[in-house]
């Protein structure tokens, strides 16, 4: 997870391949996590959001331990 700091998309959350920044091979995933929490939620009540931001760190902690 890390955030963009391009004058386009300033502050904003994405998630990518954990290998993406290094000399290794990646698999080019890339997703901005505003638009992953819209997909999967009828709704963006703020304290919703903060909710689902809280379990996709959770879960992308336990995908990035089983790599």
């Amino acid at each position: 997870m890390q955030e963009s700091r391009t004058s386009k998309n300033p502050d904003i959350i994405f998630l990518d391949c954990s290998y993406y920044r290094i000399k290794q091979c990646h698999c080019n995933y890339f997703v901005w996590l505003d638009k992953l929490i819209s997909k999967y939620s009828g709704h963006e009540d703020d304290n919703d959001v903060e909710g689902r931001i809280l379990m996709l760190e959770n879960r992308l902690e336990q995908l990035e331990y089983k790599i």
